[in-house]
């Protein structure tokens, strides 16, 4: 194994928190970089992006730098203002890493930034790899400009790895507690049309394929961090109900009233994306949850 200390900025979410507990499962040394508290003994070191602050100590002798910063998109209704900070928090961040890799004194030979699959925007039937354009959307153009700013890495003894992650698939976080909360009434309601693709990734399945682009040479470059069953949205639900079993209404909300009730977010429950997830899979990595009903078997099965 190369060295065993890694760094990760945003890992106190959904996706670092598990990532941490993986990473110090199979041997490796996590620290985290915090903007409330610093705690050496502890692993975790200040910082401040925006003010371009950080703990000296943070990057000592760490080989990988993880980037998982950006506040939740799916947390508030996308106001101006939130639109500002989902855009800021990913940009400064990401602009102050690599800033640091370019000029600062350091042991780092891989750098992995977070993007995500609404760079695609809504793809209906085709299926997108990774040299697919971006789309319209402000979702696309904050993901574009996000993986731009990592791009702008420079140190050539860096290896960098950009990951478009899909709907992450995890028991206390993302999209399946969501939809349960619903069913506790009997209720299994469809957004939109319901044709909507669905690319996911089991949350375990995220964490192995970020650990493996940190100890495996091939992985270089941007990649879909999603599962190989895609879905309809609609199969989705359906496959929900028949793990959970039981009697549930099923009905749809349609575009306009979602489009009325969450303004522009409602892109996230109404567009979909049929994502490849084969250079990850040519890379040698290997799915232990590919379709979604042994991942939501795993997750909510009794």
């Amino acid at each position: 194994m190369k060295s065993k200390i890694i760094l990760i900025a945003g890992g106190t979410g959904l996706v670092g928190s598990h990532l941490k507990k993986w990473l110090i499962s199979s041997g490796f040394e996590v620290r985290i970089l915090s903007r409330r508290s610093s705690d050496a003994s502890k692993n975790i070191y200040n910082w401040d992006p925006i003010n371009g602050i950080i703990d000296n100590q943070a990057l000592d002798n760490v080989s990988t730098l993880i980037n998982l910063s950006g506040a939740g998109i799916a947390d508030q209704l996308w106001t101006p203002w939130r639109k500002r900070e989902l855009l800021n928090s990913r940009i400064f961040s990401t602009k102050f890493l690599v800033k640091l890799l370019n000029e600062s004194d350091h042991k780092v030979t891989t750098f992995i930034s977070s993007s995500a699959i609404g760079i695609y925007g809504n793809t209906e039937l085709e299926i997108v790899h990774e040299d697919h354009k971006a789309a319209n959307t402000f979702l696309a153009k904050t993901c574009l400009r996000w993986e731009e700013e990592a791009n702008k890495l420079k140190n050539t003894s860096v290896k960098k790895v950009i990951f478009r992650i899909g709907n992450v698939l995890a028991k206390d976080g993302g999209i399946v507690p969501t939809i349960i909360s619903s069913f506790k009434f009997r209720l299994a309601p469809i957004f939109g049309s319901g044709q909507q693709y669905f690319s996911w990734i089991h949350i375990d399945d995220l964490c192995n394929l970020i650990t493996c682009s940190i100890t495996n040479d091939r992985f270089s470059g941007t990649y879909n961090a999603v599962a190989p069953g895609f879905l309809s949205y609609t199969n989705l639900v359906t496959l929900i109900k028949q793990i959970r079993k039981g009697y549930y209404i099923t009905f749809k909300i349609p575009t306009t009233a979602l489009r009325i009730i969450l303004g522009g977010m409602s892109q996230l429950l109404t567009d979909g994306s049929r994502v490849s997830s084969e250079k990850a899979q040519d890379s040698g990595f290997k799915f232990k949850y590919p379709t979604a009903g042994k991942a939501l078997t795993q997750i909510i099965g009794e």
